[in-house]
């Protein structure tokens, strides 16, 4: 055969190949498999819910080897092996595993964000077979290629090209070096373009639709100063508002909203507000007394608040504020909250009665920006999964009100952000586990990493209020800093499984540093329940002005470190030995702890 000929043989090969190539990775692209690793965030795919639960999980690879945890048994906690959880591990994300939201809303818990918003970070898995093909396509390549180099275009034969050791070791090195090469760079490249698709998705992803982007459409739309005192207004459209008030000062009371129309989800519902029954945006005012609120689509929240700042540190806000006032709002589908509020906007709400039946559906609610949200007297049930009574990625107060989740945690809070509640009645019964979450909880802290929440110490305070937990721990922190302040409330933990508080690594951050770092602050506060830190967790424990707790701390010795500090009036019962680094005592002769027959070890050694 000519050489012409087989050189024109070997380069359309060389082509074909190349062109196979590029066609198994957008093949492997759009096959691959996208593992949710994000979390509570109540956005698309929310939180989630956020790993919590009780202690003697069953299963969890070597969490805490001790059995004093009674956990109740979930699924294996994220096998960190510091806690003795030994919950069954779910697949790790509220989103395709326990989470049925069909607008993918970001992460709790969740955004939620376990939980709610709880925007998700997804990473892609290719499947090994992609790993052979590419492999394969790689080495024929190579091969080609490195013959006609060494061969000299074919101007050598096969055993002239080959005709001394020297050139076939030069060979083989180099197909081996370039099939490796070849084959990194297909799976880089199907990695590259998947992540890069899904940032552009929205809720849960990297790349943030900007505002200037988002195309607003409503069935009323206010941008003048304008007072209502009846009417009926709906919408049916899927990422329209019933009533949109858009940069003015409007009074509207009386009035009945109804939205339909389900939303694709994303950003742009979580963020933005652009399926919601009401919103209020770019500086708006708007105050609403007395009006019925019903939505039943997906992606629909109630009354939306959006400030203008879709940013995590929410540095720009517009102003916009909404005050809303004995109202009634019900939401039935997935990712629809009952007020929510983003992007630095301030929302007021007092005596409401909200319900919420979907997933990633927080009563109260909030995403990226978050802001500030006071409510005053109401009730606020949830039933759905993922759906807590509070998803904070804000600063929320509420105060004279009863908070009720019957298949989520009760409030969950994001990162730097806060939760106050006062004189308030929570009960939750967190039944069901969402995204990422491990375990089940009433309280969460944590930091899911989706950038809908700074980090920094995430702060929960409570005080004359009465928290009921029917199901797993009071109090759980994970992967964050945590301040928790408690003041002369009644907790009461109905599993007896449960705990009063757990800080452990779990399903979000850094393994080996995503524990929970907390300070325990109890004011004339009583609690009882056993304390679980594990090896990359800390706790300070503060007990002052008549403060008593009953139960055991660090029975398995397995904490990072714990500080507990008692005045003279604050009294410890143990229920099993009990282990801290270090004891501040008021009554420097200990007659405030009743051993009960067990053993309090500080720093190693036995102080009875």
């Amino acid at each position: 055969m000519k050489r012409s000929i087989k050189n024109i043989i070997f380069i359309i090969l060389i082509i074909l190949l190349c062109g196979v190539m590029f066609f198994t990775v957008c093949y492997a692209k759009n096959n691959s498999i996208q593992n949710n690793k994000g979390g509570m965030s109540q956005n698309g795919g929310t939180p989630p819910s956020m790993p919590g639960g009780s202690d003697s999980n069953k299963g969890t690879p070597p969490e805490k080897p001790s059995g004093d945890n009674n956990d109740m048994g979930e699924p294996p906690a994220k096998p960190d092996g510091d806690d003795t959880d030994s919950n069954m591990e779910e697949p790790p994300a509220r989103p395709n595993e326990d989470n049925n939201s069909s607008s993918n809303e970001k992460g709790q818990m969740p955004t939620g964000n376990p939980g709610e918003q709880m925007l998700e970070m997804k990473k892609t898995t290719i499947s090994i077979i992609y790993y052979v093909i590419f492999g394969v396509e790689s080495l024929v390549l190579t091969i080609l290629v490195m013959y006609l180099i060494m061969s000299n275009f074919n101007k050598r034969t096969f055993r002239e090209t080959f005709a001394n050791k020297y050139r076939i070791i030069i060979t083989i090195l180099s197909v081996i070096v370039l099939t490796a090469g070849l084959t990194y760079l297909d799976v880089y490249l199907t990695n590259q373009t998947t992540s890069n698709n899904q940032n552009m998705q929205g809720p849960g992803g990297g790349m943030n639709q900007s505002n200037s982007s988002i195309e607003y459409s409503s069935q009323k739309e206010i941008t003048t100063a304008e007072t209502i005192t009846s009417g009926t207004y709906t919408s049916s459209n899927k990422d329209e508002n019933a009533m949109l008030v858009n940069g003015t000062e409007s009074n509207v009371s009386g009035i009945t909203v109804t939205k339909t129309g389900d939303s694709d989800g994303g950003d742009s519902t979580s963020f933005y507000g652009t399926n919601s029954a009401i919103l209020a945006k770019s500086g708006a005012n708007l105050t609403l007394k007395n009006i019925t609120v019903t939505t039943d689509a997906t992606g629909a929240n109630g009354v939306f608040c959006y400030g203008g700042s879709a940013t995590t540190n929410n540095s720009s806000s517009d102003g916009t504020t909404v005050t809303i006032s004995d109202s009634k709002i019900t939401t039935t589908k997935d990712n629809s909250g009952g007020i929510m509020t983003t992007g630095g906007g301030t929302m007021n709400a007092s005596n409401l009665e909200i319900n919420t039946a979907g997933t990633s559906s927080a009563a109260i609610r909030t995403d990226r920006g978050g802001g500030t949200v006071t409510v005053d007297g109401g009730t606020y049930t949830t039933t759905g999964q993922g759906s807590p009574a509070i998803y904070s990625t804000a600063d929320i107060k509420v105060s004279n009100a009863t908070l009720t989740a019957t298949a989520s945690e009760g409030i969950v809070i994001e990162g730097k952000n806060s939760v106050t509640i006062d004189n308030v009645n929570l009960t939750d019964t967190n039944n069901k586990l969402n995204g990422q979450s491990t375990t089940y909880k009433n309280i969460f802290l944590y930091q899911s990493m989706s950038g809908d929440a700074a980090d920094g110490t995430a702060e929960f305070t409570a005080k004359n209020s009465k928290i009921t937990t029917n199901k797993g721990d009071s109090f759980y922190i994970t992967n964050t800093t945590a301040t928790i302040n408690l003041t002369n409330n009644t907790i009461v933990n109905n599993d007896t499984t449960g705990n009063f508080l757990r800080a452990k690594t779990d399903s979000w951050g850094k393994s080996g540093s995503n524990g929970g770092n907390v300070t325990l602050n109890m004011t004339n506060q009583k609690a009882i329940g056993n304390i679980v830190i594990d090896s990359v967790s800390t706790l300070v424990m503060n007990m002052k002005s008549n403060s008593y707790y009953e139960g055991a701390i660090n029975t398995d010795n397995s904490a990072k470190s714990i500080t507990l500090t008692l005045d003279s009036t604050s009294t410890i019962k143990l229920t099993a030995d009990t282990y801290v680094t270090s004891l501040e005592n008021a009554d420097t002769t200990n007659s405030n702890i009743d051993f009960n027959g067990y053993k309090l070890y500080v720093n190693g050694t036995a102080i009875n």
